[in-house]
């Protein structure tokens, strides 16, 4: 019984060291304070590089695995990069999704801006400044590419 109440203990007082204990703001512990975006898409990972590396792999898949080559593209052989733009809230959830120049057409910047609406499930855990969550402006590069 006392071992039970010591575990407890030290759970309570390791979960009171985050930086924020609101459920929405989980994430990474604060190292320093700052932490970029992670994509929720591995769960929680209790160790940082981990997490985000799993993470960028998950996001990767997620928005590939979405994305419909266009019709129009295909048939004309539309292949290139698109970078889209997007901000992630202090919630964790991509809003705000631009693509920063349209040199491809042919229907590619809507299914790239599909392809990243995508991510809001299951969302980030967001960017902190100073363990504070901000908002965070995020560039992705997708490749169109026929095979």
């Amino acid at each position: 019984m006392q071992n039970f109440f010591l575990i407890t203990i030290a759970l309570l007082l390791l979960g009171s060291m985050s930086c924020n204990d609101d459920e929405e703001f989980i994430g990474c512990p604060c190292s320093g304070g700052d932490q970029a975006p992670i994509y929720r898409g591995c769960g929680y990972m209790s160790d940082c590089g981990e997490s985000h590396e799993c993470g960028q792999k998950e996001m990767l898949e997620k928005v590939y695995s979405t994305i419909r080559y266009p019709a129009e593209a295909r048939e004309n052989d539309i292949q290139g990069t698109i970078i889209v733009e997007f901000e992630i809230d202090i919630f964790g959830k991509p809003q705000n999704c631009r693509v920063r120049s349209d040199t491809l057409g042919y229907g590619i910047p809507e299914a790239a801006i599909e392809g990243v609406k995508a991510l809001s499930e299951p969302g980030f855990y967001p960017a902190r400044l100073d363990c504070e969550p901000v908002d965070f402006t995020f560039v992705f590069p997708i490749k169109f590419k026929l095979q």
